[in-house]
């Protein structure tokens, strides 16, 4: 028998071995990154919006919004398939707080990204009317309240079964004064508010013909 040194041996070249591969859960989600809030006086749109960016780890679907006033009162919770959400509704104020969570196609949510955030500016208006903002029933409310108000610069409301010639109290006619003829046919208007106004009567028609008329 030989002594073991007088034996050699060395150790084979280790095959190179793959890193096991790290494969996202389908499960798997991340909050958006980047959360932002954009006040009007700063927007394109003129009008306050929360803005972020979408997560790079998971794929995502959808966005859910949350947003609570300063008292914690839930003003907005929906779910947006954008990176953008307006906010135009907002009054000025402090302290709002935002969240938005990311879904994914299986409905997973993450947790929430927040931000809390302040209303300094109001949203920018414009001088037009806007469709549907003056109706029949909102201008009736405004032509009581106008009665209602009273004094000589005032429209007055004439009950008469003729055209009158003064106001009730002998004073002289005023161009915004209304004359009620007959409860069945409703008020009359007085043709210089029609002429002021067209816009507001080129809806209206009266037996067949234009109130603008």
């Amino acid at each position: 028998m030989y002594p073991l040194s007088s034996y050699t041996w060395e150790v084979p070249p280790q095959e190179p071995v793959e890193e096991l591969s790290n494969l996202p859960s389908a499960y798997a989600v991340k909050a958006p990154t980047g959360l932002s809030f954009t006040d009007s006086n700063a927007s394109s749109t003129n009008r306050p919006f929360l803005s972020w960016d979408e997560p790079t780890d998971f794929p995502d679907h959808e966005y859910r919004i949350n947003v609570v006033d300063s008292s914690s009162n839930e003003l907005m919770n929906k779910i947006v398939d954008t990176e953008f959400c307006d906010l135009n509704f907002l009054p000025v104020g402090s302290n709002y707080v935002a969240s938005v969570s990311s879904i994914n196609t299986l409905g997973v949510e993450s947790s929430p990204a927040t931000l809390t955030f302040s209303v300094a500016t109001a949203p920018v208006d414009t001088a037009d009317v806007k469709d549907d903002a003056i109706t029949l029933s909102k201008a009736a409310a405004d032509l009581v309240a106008a009665i209602d108000a009273g004094g000589a610069g005032s429209t007055q409301l004439i009950k008469s079964t003729s055209a009158p010639s003064t106001r009730d109290d002998g004073n002289a006619l005023q161009a915004q004064d209304l004359w009620a003829d007959n409860p069945s046919y409703g008020i009359f208007f007085h043709e210089d508010i029609i002429q002021n106004y067209p816009k507001y009567f080129s809806n209206i028609t009266l037996k067949g013909h234009p109130l603008s008329d």
